[in-house]
């Protein structure tokens, strides 16, 4: 499966690390090859609802761009994705591991974040006409001295819990840019798996 076989406009973006800078969508890491593919790097955009959560307080929460959400004004913002809507955009903050006090937080956390994402695109989209892209969320250096299987293991299970109807109605991609994550996706019988363009 590749990223721009994506129709921008029929797809939810799940983005675990992106940011807003002077006005900006300006993304690095995962995000920023994924805001390039679909059109969205450089974009001008208004501000979230509410400001992009910067502290654990807010862990496990999100928050929906408006006009990536379907109100979408030229005035406002430049979709610079071609032809057709821009994607809704989903910013998802889980948790870090180096803030939290153990790992049953962090894996708690992890399970709200994507409880919350599930429930938001639902809101967004309750047809589930639309394609939810979720790349692993607090991964990599985000998840620290939590064990790969802790983690993989929770990831799977929050998203076969939450997402189980999307999944169901083949409305969901899992992604990540590493081969063997995304072998390890495979492995756990998700038939919609993504090589993610990034670094490493």
């Amino acid at each position: 499966m590749n990223l721009m076989n994506l129709n921008p406009g029929g797809t939810i973006l799940v983005d675990p690390a992106g940011t807003i800078k002077n006005g900006t969508y300006t993304a690095g890491g995962l995000s920023g090859p994924i805001y390039t593919k679909l059109g969205l790097q450089g974009t001008v955009t208004p501000p979230f609802d509410e400001p992009i959560p910067r502290n654990k307080k807010r862990f496990g929460q999100v928050r929906v761009n408006p006009i990536y959400s379907g109100v979408h004004d030229e005035n406002k913002a430049k979709y610079r994705g071609g032809n057709g809507k821009p994607p809704i955009l989903i910013h998802a903050f889980g948790p870090a591991r180096s803030e939290l006090k153990n790992d049953t937080l962090f894996l708690n956390l992890l399970n709200r974040t994507i409880k919350s994402t599930a429930q938001q695109a639902d809101h967004m989209d309750p047809r589930m006409e639309k394609v939810v892209l979720l790349p692993l969320i607090s991964a990599g250096v985000y998840r620290g001295s939590v064990g790969g299987g802790k983690y993989y293991n929770q990831f799977d299970n929050s998203v076969k819990t939450h997402f189980k109807k999307r999944l169901k109605k083949g409305k969901l991609i899992v992604g990540s840019y590493k081969d063997e994550e995304v072998a390890m996706l495979k492995g756990k019988g998700y038939n919609l798996v993504m090589k993610l363009p990034g670094e490493g």
